[in-house]
């Protein structure tokens, strides 16, 4: 995705004809490692799209620790809460996220009367009348955008992958405003999350 060479030392899936090159030895290895190759943008954009609609299902992963035949300790996947599920059917099967539950001492939940023990975390608690002063803010928010499941997983992603490249004043932008960030994209790896992301409509490139 960063416009890279791929050599794939073995049978991979992503082992396609301008996605990657197959190595069969080791001196293949260092000779193709040393030469001057090439990656198809196009078809790297297209099989990522692939893969984030077509292919991949998404979800919440729930882990628990626990021990290798090797007697070493591992963090396995014993739950996933799925959002969206594709190959099951002609179309993905879309279930929404779950609702969001905050913990008994949120301020939130504090602000509408909520007391510990009350209700079960994430139902309404019925509002209090007393007054309540909310500290001031001198942060401007900036509205999300309605993207799908899909895309809001992309937006991770690449918050992940250029994170470490970036300035904090950028990360914020690409965090907090991703649509002004990626339309005003001009470093490679950014501008290919941006096709990922916006429409033709929002970008220039």
């Amino acid at each position: 995705m960063f416009g890279k060479p791929c050599l794939a030392c073995g049978d991979a899936f992503y082992n396609q004809r301008g996605l990657a090159i197959s190595v069969t030895s080791p001196d293949e290895l260092l000779e193709l490692a040393q030469s001057d190759l090439s990656v198809s943008e196009s078809k790297v954009t297209r099989f990522v799209a692939y893969l984030r609609d077509e292919f991949y299902s998404f979800g919440v992963s729930y882990y628990e620790l626990g021990k290798a035949k090797e007697g070493n300790t591992i963090n396995r996947v014993n739950r996933i809460d799925f959002s969206r599920i594709t190959q099951l059917t002609p179309e993905p099967i879309v279930l929404g996220k779950q609702p969001s539950r905050l913990p008994e001492d949120s301020f939130l939940l504090s602000v509408v009367g909520y007391k510990k023990g009350q209700k079960p975390v994430g139902e309404v608690a019925e509002p209090s009348r007393a007054p309540v002063s909310l500290p001031p803010s001198n942060k401007s928010t900036t509205a999300k955008p309605e993207w799908s499941i899909a895309r809001r997983a992309v937006h991770n992603i690449a918050r992940v992958v250029l994170a470490p490249a970036l300035v904090p004043e950028d990360r914020r932008r690409m965090r907090d405003n991703p649509i002004d960030f990626f339309k005003k994209a001009k470093w490679p790896p950014n501008r290919f999350f941006g096709r990922l992301l916006l429409d033709k409509s929002q970008r220039p490139y």
